[in-house]
């Protein structure tokens, strides 16, 4: 019974997100507006724990249906959710990718979600979302995505090939 009541709770949830996500589309996506505001809705909508207090591991790499249903995660269940979010509402995967990243006020490995080829930033840490350029506080070393890994050096921008 528990497990059923869960379950239902997890499909409530997403439905819900699936309806947020409903009223925003790829053309209208923009820092000032929609793409900030998924971002927010989501950082609000999951808790931040660790894998160890999720899992009893050390680092799992939650599938976004996983993520949805416990409600919370690490910096890659964040990262992945809206990756995924954003290719369900039809925004192309070749325009978005996952960001690794090194968090430099802890050290800390760090994954984020990179939309267009400005690599605009979705993260959990804040609900901005600002050009991976004006993250000081992240240092930025690959981003991947279907069509392949792309590699930033240091004191230069990532360009990946058109």
């Amino acid at each position: 019974m528990t497990a059923k009541l869960r379950r239902v709770g997890s499909y409530y949830r997403e439905q819900r997100f699936v309806d947020m996500l409903a009223r925003v589309s790829p053309t209208t996506i923009s820092v000032s507006g929609n793409l900030a505001e998924m971002n927010a809705t989501i950082n609000k909508k999951f808790t931040f724990k660790n894998d160890i207090d999720v899992w009893s591991i050390k680092d799992y790499w939650a599938a976004p249906h996983e993520f949805a249903a416990k409600g919370e995660g690490d910096c890659d269940d964040f990262a992945i959710y809206k990756y995924f979010a954003l290719k369900q509402i039809g925004f192309p995967f070749g325009k978005t990718y996952l960001g690794t990243c090194t968090y430099t006020q802890t050290g800390e490995l760090h994954l984020v979600t990179l939309v267009g080829p400005q690599f605009m930033v979705m993260d959990n840490l804040i609900d901005e979302v600002l050009p991976a350029a004006c993250r000081p506080d992240l240092l930025f070393n690959s981003a991947v995505n279907n069509e392949g890994l792309f590699l930033f050096r240091p004191g230069k921008q990532c360009v990946v090939p058109q």
